[in-house]
């Protein structure tokens, strides 16, 4: 079982801070997966990371790999009995600003069996597709500044303050929000739910502001800023296998009238 502090390190290669935000272009500056195959792929700047060495022994891998599904790129990716994120750091750091949009295609190809985002034992999922954000460290409380100063301290990386999660769950009904099971400095939101969006291709476009304000309250006010776009699965917990497929991915700033 994972520690509230190699959660909290794996986020350091997730993405690193910045002090510019750009906001001139309406598209955030992410590299399209499908602009590289074979030896290589992930384009940079996404790379593929695991928990920090010695946070839990030695923890397999998931597996992303750029694939075709009906003719179209996707990422497959593959969990078994594992953790890994596929991370895009974003330099400069982005604002989420209103009328910032996340849109993406995903289909859960095998659910997680035992997964239950509430509970350590259970917190695993065959997809989450993440945003680091950058909130401010005196919004945090003490005891939350202190465990990132040690995961810090441990890794030599600063990390993002708070992350916020789209996932699948097979019980929580769309719209369920909670912390993450091993620190609350990782927040889910549930967009799709049940064995009726298993299997086939879903299409997601969120509002990331009132997302990021639902997930964080008043640490979002004003709005932080993101640091990085990260797509992760895992199923160390429970040991058990999931798969599911990624496609479309897109973060822009809507013109607000």
């Amino acid at each position: 079982m994972r520690s509230a502090i190699s959660l909290i390190a794996a986020c350091a290669l997730w993405a690193g801070l910045a002090p510019v935000v750009a906001d001139a272009d309406p598209a955030w500056p992410l590299t399209p997966l499908a602009s590289a195959t074979g030896g290589n792929w992930p384009p940079a700047p996404w790379q593929i990371n695991g928990l920090p060495a010695g946070s839990r022994g030695a923890i397999p891998l998931t597996r992303f790999e750029a694939a075709l599904d009906g003719g179209h790129p996707v990422v497959d990716i593959y969990a078994q009995a594992s953790y890994g994120t596929l991370a895009h750091p974003l330099q400069p750091p982005q604002a989420v600003a209103d009328g910032a949009r996340i849109s993406w295609r995903w289909q859960i190809v095998q659910p997680i069996a035992g997964a239950n985002l509430r509970t350590k034992a259970g917190d695993d999922a065959p997809i989450k597709l993440c945003v680091a954000l950058d909130v401010p460290r005196q919004r945090l409380s003490w005891f939350n500044r202190s465990l990132l100063a040690l995961a810090e301290s441990r890794t030599g990386t600063a990390l993002p303050t708070a992350t916020l999660c789209y996932l699948w769950d097979a019980q929580l009904p769309v719209g369920s929000t909670g912390p993450n099971a091993y620190t609350d400095r990782v927040r889910w939101l549930v967009v799709a739910s049940g064995a009726d969006a298993v299997g086939r291709w879903q299409s997601f476009e969120r509002d990331l502001a009132a997302d990021v304000r639902t997930a964080f309250g008043a640490e979002a006010q004003p709005l932080p800023a993101a640091t990085a776009i990260v797509i992760g699965a895992d199923a160390d917990n429970t040991g058990q296998q999931g798969r599911a497929m990624l496609a479309a991915l897109r973060v822009w700033k809507a013109r607000v009238p």
